[in-house]
């Protein structure tokens, strides 16, 4: 499956990051968690945590603790999820 992407069934589900954005250059991280079904076959090593409810993107967020942050670290489910081809950037039309 190589230059397979993968792309969530949810409009703009973000991704848990942290940016440090004072940094020059900014600086960012992506949390990650073990593969769900769908990604294993592509990338058997990790994949992106993705905030699936409002729910957890406000825990993200807003959270308090070290545990609200655990307690998102969760794969998506298969069902959240699809592989399809590669995704080539739109060239630009000369002016």
């Amino acid at each position: 499956m190589q230059g397979a992407h993968l792309c969530s069934q949810l409009t703009n589900a973000p991704l848990a990051t942290f940016i440090l954005p004072l940094q020059s250059p900014a600086l960012f991280s992506i949390m990650t968690i073990e593969p769900n079904g769908i990604v294993d076959p592509v990338h058997e090593k990790a994949m992106p945590v993705i905030l699936m409810t409002a729910e957890d993107v406000d825990r993200w967020l807003n959270g308090s603790s070290v545990e609200d942050a655990l307690a998102i670290q969760r794969p998506a489910a298969n069902d959240a999820l699809a592989v399809g081809p590669p995704v080539k950037p739109e060239k630009k039309k000369a002016a």
